[in-house]
């Protein structure tokens, strides 16, 4: 991974984060520690990690006139999704002096340190936003600056002098990215570029719809509904119910290349986009939730929105259904594809079908081992349950299956194997194959040609004939 190297504010010294154990990623969680290199001597100095916990560090940031050195921190357990925090240390002795969080068990996943005082502001996910914070040595909870009503913070930078001025990039899924000024005293934005704001205006992008539920484990779950340009209230509308990958990340209100929700609702289609348990932005017990359970909760969130969905917002046609994702998404809409036939179709992008397989092919396998609860030759209930390959015989939902030749997280032998299935079941498929790709789909003309695939299938499997 990356170095994340920095200088000290006198250039004496360079500080960075690497591992001494990325060797170990088969049997093991990795990590990466703090390191200061002095240039004019070339003395090495290890910083963390020297009591052996195996926290991983990341963006060492250094503040309040070069006398303290900050990092992020993403502590090690027994869980494969730890929230992050930021560890500060006394600058050049680096001694460990305080560990900075976030209030209920958020993650820190952005920050920077004040040049010249003792404060770090950091972005944080929360129900579909990205917000920004306060925090210092002298205080738990910190103040938020920033907690939008709509749309995402990301990428910040802070003023080397001495105002007190942030620039982030600031989108919402109806505002494509531009560079804003943020006033931390007051939270005050100020736009700074607007390189795409009149071509936006001329598109007919309706906001969001976000609204909650409990689900069957009393947690709150939250979802988002995008609609359709040329919206009519009184028409009733297909539903396309999005899943988001990771599985510990979280639906954004942001403008998203690769599943941009106004471009899948364009023609014509309702999509519903949910933060099952397991995402991020509900805190670190909500992220955690999905260990040992990788597919048969977040899936039942799933199934619950679209009911939901379909009984609070009369426009939506029920009776016309498809699902679909990539990733960790790819996984699930496998797994609906085993173990419900509420979709008239499945659209699955970088998607396994066998745990097993996906353990001994992809390049991160360790987390998944430990998600399961055990090796695979232990076979334990995870391994046996929640596998779609073992539920094959179910299947019977229409699928656009996708993959990128050069994918090595979800290795195209996943795929292949789910295809042979169905056409072992003779169920009715597409297969794309992309080779220049890897686990995304980002070439704009392979983009283009994606959505056009999926504008298809969906056209093909939603109309009223069916």
């Amino acid at each position: 991974g990356t170095l994340d190297p920095v200088f000290s504010p006198d250039g004496r010294f360079v500080v960075f984060v690497a591992s001494q154990n990325a060797n170990a990623a088969a049997y093991g969680f990795t990590h990466t520690d703090l390191w200061s290199l002095e240039l004019s001597s070339r003395s090495l100095r290890q910083i963390s990690g020297l009591e052996g916990r195996g926290d991983s560090h990341a963006t060492p940031r250094f503040g309040d006139r070069g006398k303290r050195l900050y990092v992020q921190v993403r502590p090690r357990s027994d869980k494969v999704y730890n929230a992050a925090r930021v560890d500060q240390y006394s600058w050049p002795a680096g001694r460990l002096e305080t560990r900075l969080a976030a209030p209920d068990g958020h993650s820190i996943d952005d920050f920077e340190a004040d040049p010249n005082g003792a404060d770090i502001w950091y972005l944080t996910e929360r129900a579909g936003h990205v917000d920004l914070h306060e925090l210092d040595d002298r205080s738990t909870t910190g103040r938020a600056i920033l907690q939008l009503e709509r749309g995402v913070l990301g990428q910040l930078s802070v003023s080397a002098g001495r105002e007190r001025t942030l620039v982030a990039v600031y989108q919402s899924s109806t505002e494509p990215p531009e560079l804003v000024r943020i006033d931390v005293a007051n939270g005050r934005t100020q736009p700074l570029t607007q390189v795409a704001v009149a071509a936006a205006a001329e598109l007919d992008l309706a906001e969001p719809i976000h609204f909650w539920f409990d689900n069957d484990q009393g947690m709150p779950i939250h979802s988002m509904l995008i609609r359709p340009p040329d919206f009519d209230p009184q028409r009733r509308y297909p539903l396309l119910v999005l899943m988001h990958g990771g599985p510990h990340s979280m639906w954004r209100d942001h403008f998203f290349l690769r599943w941009n929700y106004h471009l899948l609702a364009a023609p014509g289609y309702v999509v519903l986009l949910t933060n099952y348990r397991g995402s991020t932005g509900f805190g670190e017990a909500f992220a955690q939730s999905i260990q040992g359970d990788p597919f048969a909760g977040p899936a039942a969130d799933i199934q619950q929105a679209a009911e939901v969905a379909i009984e609070r917002f009369p426009y939506i046609d029920g009776s016309r259904q498809c699902a679909g994702g990539a990733s960790y998404g790819g996984h699930l809409a496998n797994w609906l594809q085993g173990t419900t036939d509420r979709y008239r179709c499945l659209i699955s992008h970088a998607g396994l079908v066998n745990l097993e397989a996906q353990w001994g092919t992809s390049d991160i396998i360790y987390g998944r081992e430990v998600t399961a609860g055990g090796p695979v030759w232990e076979q334990g209930s995870v391994w046996t349950e929640q596998n779609p390959a073992r539920l094959a015989a179910n299947f019977r939902t229409p699928v656009l299956v996708s993959v990128g030749e050069r994918d090595y997280r979800v290795p195209m032998n996943n795929v292949l194997e789910y295809w042979s299935l169905l056409q072992r079941q003779q169920v009715p498929s597409r297969l794309l194959v992309y080779p220049t790709e890897d686990h995304w789909i980002q070439n704009a003309h392979n983009s283009r040609h994606y959505y056009g695939e999926v504008h298809g299938w969906l056209a093909r499997w939603l109309e009223d004939s069916h």
